[in-house]
């Protein structure tokens, strides 16, 4: 074979290489297509752990294609929310992070995409990782390339907004439960923003919406949280109007309050509404000083403690103490003997509880000290004062962001 044979024999070799090339790269990419549509579907219908799967194939198969770098993300950060394992768990989300990584290379995007700012945010925050979350998805929220046309045909900026409002409403329950008030404020007007009325955690927003505002004596806004849940809440309408009712009367709104309790049923049986009527009769007792008045307030808690569910009876507790403490004047205490000792009933049922609660030492020390039982009065007193201590480090609010123990 001639010279000028060889050469254009390895002209066509090269041609037919470059050729093959293309050929395979092509047959690739159609793969990674069919491997992305087929985890589509999966993950639309729900097969979660098969759409995972296809999604890690696709992504081998092209790890320049942003659509499955995407959805891998999504697909792990929703299995690992599923999963009850804690190391497998723990597995899938710092997957589902990598996969922020992978879609960061994948868009050329050095984080200031909104796809990335999305997914980290969305894993962020099923994490639990609330505060990276809303942060990430603040800020994709406010970058004009949301509004990309294949964004906007990913729907986009409605889960961001979605994503968003839920991360700021855990964020405002966390601040709530550690009492900074303006704070959790802030946090959830965010998220009674961006979560839509009809939005399955509504309810749970305006509870702590409620919280919130009584907190920084906006009582009108409490109010109108609270009959917001009643709508959205229908079985526990009782309850949110009770609790709007006791509301208005620490307030010293006697009128208000009747009028709340007006709406509801004279036969509701519901902890909060009891409490508030209790509290009504407590407050004009109160006003009268010791009478008739005071003698049918007590006689109501007495009643109404014997019926009420003990693990929920601590704010019936504290008021009757209140108003037992008003009644008996100094200097009649031996006419009010039988009475102290079932106020000292009460409190030890209480103490058993709940015991981390300074206020049950202090009217134990008082009642004692009104029996003369003067060296248990000075135990308690001190007992008192070491639990105070405890208490200032102690988380003072429930789960709903209520002040525990009735303080």
């Amino acid at each position: 074979m001639t010279v000028r044979a060889i050469a254009a024999f390895a002209r066509q070799a090269a041609i037919l290489g470059v050729i093959a090339a293309c050929v395979h790269a092509q047959e690739e990419q159609q793969t990674a297509g069919q491997l992305f549509r087929a985890g589509l579907k999966e993950y639309e219908t729900g097969d979660l752990a098969k759409a995972a799967d296809l999604f890690d194939d696709a992504c081998r198969a092209d790890a320049g294609d942003w659509r499955g770098q995407f959805y891998r993300g999504l697909t792990l950060a929703r299995l690992a929310q599923l999963e009850r394992e804690p190391a497998r768990r723990n597995s899938l989300f710092q997957q589902a992070f990598t996969a922020v990584d992978r879609l960061t290379k994948a868009t050329g995007s050095h984080f200031n995409d909104p796809l990335v700012l999305f997914l980290e945010g969305y894993v962020a925050t099923t994490a639990g990782q609330y505060g990276r979350g809303y942060d990430r998805l603040s800020e994709a929220v406010r970058v004009p390339r949301l509004g990309w046309k294949p964004y906007t045909r990913l729907k986009l900026r409605s889960h961001v907004e979605e994503t968003l409002g839920i991360a700021a409403m855990r964020l405002g329950h966390k601040t709530l439960l550690a009492g900074d008030f303006e704070l959790a404020q802030r946090y959830l007007n965010d998220a009674d923003r961006y979560l839509s009325n009809d939005h399955k955690n509504r309810n749970t927003l305006e509870q702590n919406l409620a919280v919130v505002d009584e907190g920084l004596s906006q009582f009108e806004s409490a109010e109108r949280h609270l009959r917001n849940c009643a709508k959205l809440m229908p079985k526990r309408r009782d309850e949110f109007l009770g609790v709007s009712a006791t509301m208005w009367l620490g307030q010293q709104k006697f009128d208000r309050a009747k009028k709340i309790l007006s709406e509801i049923p004279v036969n509701s049986r519901d902890p909060d509404v009891v409490r508030a009527r209790a509290a009504l009769m407590r407050e004009l007792g109160l006003k009268e000083g010791d009478g008739p008045q005071m003698d049918a307030a007590i006689a109501f808690y007495r009643e109404t403690l014997e019926s009420y569910p003990k693990g929920r009876a601590h704010r019936l507790v504290v008021d009757w103490c209140k108003l037992v403490d008003e009644k008996i004047a100094p200097g009649t205490e031996a006419e009010n003997t039988e009475l102290l000792k079932e106020s000292l009933g009460y409190l030890r049922v209480e103490v058993k509880l709940r015991p981390e609660c300074p206020i049950w030492y202090w009217f134990l020390h008082k009642f004692e000290f009104m029996l003369g039982n003067v060296d248990e009065a000075a135990r308690l007193k001190l007992l008192h004062e070491r639990k105070k201590l405890e208490w200032a480090k102690a988380d003072k609010f429930d789960q709903h962001g209520r002040p525990r123990c009735g303080s």
